[in-house]
């Protein structure tokens, strides 16, 4: 109470910096916002395709609308309410896998490795500091066939 709410999120996110490299590598930045006391929403919108599946269209506002609505001035924060989110299930054929040394483990260790988001690092204005992070895990089935989970004298075992 009577306290700067901008004195306070410097301060926070100094707090939260100090400690960041305690943070296991594959986990994301914690995101420390500014927001208004507001207990409603003040706007829901829906979102329907015909031509998309669920969880195409939760991709699409995930990487398109949000970014834009967030953009918006004056709005606090643009959340995705019900989203279907993609998923992807590895079936792993045991024969395949012993013929070419692949263990469940060696491809476990494939995909933790190339499933995070890197912290590209931080801008700074006057009394708000913004992290910025790159996602560099893979998005789509190809990307995913494309990884590599051996790589024993130039012969590269793919997922």
């Amino acid at each position: 109470l009577n306290y700067s709410a901008n004195k306070a999120l410097t301060q926070i996110s100094a707090q939260v910096n100090a400690v960041r490299n305690q943070l296991p590598p594959q986990s994301q930045l914690p995101v420390i916002a500014l927001a208004k006391n507001q207990t409603t929403d003040t706007m829901y919108l829906g979102y329907f395709s015909s031509v998309l599946r669920p969880n195409a269209l939760t991709d699409f506002l995930l990487r398109v609308v949000q970014p834009q609505l967030n953009a918006i001035p004056g709005v606090q924060n643009a959340e995705i309410l019900g989203g279907r989110i993609f998923a992807l299930r590895a079936w792993l054929d045991p024969n395949r896998m012993a013929a070419y040394g692949v263990t469940a483990a060696d491809v476990s260790q494939a995909l933790a490795a190339n499933n995070y988001l890197s912290a590209a690092g931080h801008t700074k204005g006057r009394m708000v500091s913004i992290n910025l992070t790159a996602s560099t895990d893979p998005k789509t089935l190809r990307a995913f066939r494309n990884l590599v989970i051996r790589d024993q004298n130039g012969a590269i075992v793919r997922l």
